[in-house]
């Protein structure tokens, strides 16, 4: 009798200068594969954008990001994605960069263009998308405490060394949650 195949969930933690999409099997929280999702834009290529270069440069992010994550999902063909979404930013003023200042969010409209423009190429590819609201990483606080920071050996689930940043661990609790 033939095995059936391990459910796949790809988890996507957008970011707003970078991300991380991570291939998870459904039943046992594996962590079958990583992707960090970056963008690297020309200097003198904005300098050169007539028009808005903020937006232009906002719209050749998207591009780019979509790209590697689309590269990553014909790869690994996910039977769902969990995107993170933030419809419900709005709500928060101030966030706090890493040297624990608080500023305010002003670019974050940044990150739902890139989630349209990869949800709009992922929808070619007839996988189907969830996007969770942010507040769900709420109920994963205890095990991303653990995965921060350096460790070389599984803490929570198989191959969780590989979460090696924090949207890697994000993406995770996405498609976990999915």
């Amino acid at each position: 009798m033939p095995t059936q195949k391990p459910i796949t969930i790809c988890g996507v933690d957008p970011g707003l200068a970078a991300g991380g999409a991570v291939l998870i099997e459904k039943d046992s929280g594996k962590v079958l594969a990583i992707e960090r999702l970056y963008s690297q834009i020309n200097k003198q290529r904005k300098e050169a954008t007539p028009g808005d270069a903020n937006f232009t440069e906002s719209m050749h992010r998207a591009k780019m990001i979509s790209d590697k994550l689309l590269g990553f999902v014909v790869m690994h063909k996910p039977r769902l994605i969990a995107v993170e979404s933030f419809v419900d930013f709005g709500s928060q003023k101030k966030m706090t960069n890493k040297a624990g200042g608080a500023f305010f969010a002003k670019d974050r409209w940044k990150v739902p263009m890139t989630i349209g423009y990869f949800s709009a190429e992922l929808e070619r590819l007839r996988i189907p998308i969830i996007y969770s609201n942010a507040q769900i990483l709420r109920q994963y606080t205890d095990e991303i405490s653990l995965l921060t920071g350096t460790h070389t050996e599984d803490i929570i689930s198989p191959n969780d060394h590989l979460l090696t940043n924090d949207h890697l661990i994000k993406a995770s609790c996405h498609a976990d949650w999915a």
